[in-house]
């Protein structure tokens, strides 16, 4: 089975189009050389935000969501970008087994 499994992300970043409202592709790093624990399915979330707050906002809420998470999930990525309405778009990802949810 070809792709990345748990522990091997290293970044997810979000992309936009110049005419577009929302981002149309994440992209994903990943080092098939770090341990493999396991397919992500039921395991990567993502949760974000759309809107015209500013940059320094976007980053103290995905922040906070990264401490709210806890030790209950891992954070994996956090990424920005802009559309084409000038809204910022802040994207967080994170592991947490299904189980813990």
């Amino acid at each position: 089975q070809y792709g990345a499994k748990r522990g091997q992300i290293i970044a997810i970043n979000a992309h936009t189009e110049q005419f577009s409202a929302e981002p149309v592709v994440f992209s994903a790093w990943w080092n098939e050389s770090l341990p493999d624990k396991g397919d992500l399915r039921n395991y990567l979330f993502k949760e974000g935000i759309n809107d015209i707050g500013s940059w320094k906002d976007h980053y103290n809420h995905a922040c906070e969501e990264a401490e709210l998470k806890g030790e209950s999930a891992k954070i994996i990525s956090i990424t920005s970008s802009i559309t084409s309405r000038k809204h910022g778009i802040t994207y967080w990802f994170y592991g947490k087994d299904k189980e813990s949810q």
